[in-house]
């Protein structure tokens, strides 16, 4: 149960930021107007993570050789990556996180693409929790792998661009 939990249970070796400030150090003056504008594609958020210093990203867009299968099993291996050597009364997180970027009608939801976090998978029922940063539209929800799958290999319809999933690691 995560209510009994405090900011003190957590790695400090991080520091929460905010979009605002992520756009003020990270985007020039002409990607800020191109996201304000037309939102942000797959390739975009993996350029952005690649200027955060000791962050592996791999960028994979979905309509690559990549099939259901190679993705549950990368999802598998993001959600079984070694954990930090913090203290133990810190809560652990992983070494690596797969962040999706997905059509949000394909999975009958309002509005467009979306970026989320996959939290866990359950393996015998084949579905991923998926964490939703847009928390007052969609709380964190559950999806089958071959349906995410097929929402992520849609493309941007602003850019056209393929969407996909973010490696990220430290």
């Amino acid at each position: 149960n995560a209510s009994s939990l405090s900011a003190d249970d957590f790695n400090d070796d991080f520091e929460a930021v905010t979009e605002e400030e992520v756009n003020q150090s990270l985007l020039d003056e002409e990607e800020r107007s191109r996201a304000a504008n037309f939102g942000v594609s797959l390739q975009d958020v993996g350029n952005i993570c690649r200027k955060v210093p000791n962050l592996g990203v791999e960028i994979v867009h979905a309509r690559s050789t990549v099939t259901v299968d190679d993705f549950r099993s990368r999802i598998q291996a993001c959600l079984e990556s070694p954990r930090s050597h913090a203290e133990s009364s810190k809560m652990k997180r992983p070494e690596q996180v797969m962040i999706v970027n997905f059509s949000r009608p394909a999975l009958h939801q309002s509005g467009s693409g979306h970026f989320s976090p996959i939290a866990c998978w359950h393996a015998s029922e084949d579905v991923v929790l998926l964490l939703d940063t847009a928390r007052f539209k969609y709380p964190a929800f559950w999806v089958p792998v071959v349906e995410l799958w097929q929402a992520c290999a849609t493309s941007d319809s602003e850019k056209m661009d393929p969407r996909g999933f973010l490696t990220l690691s430290r």
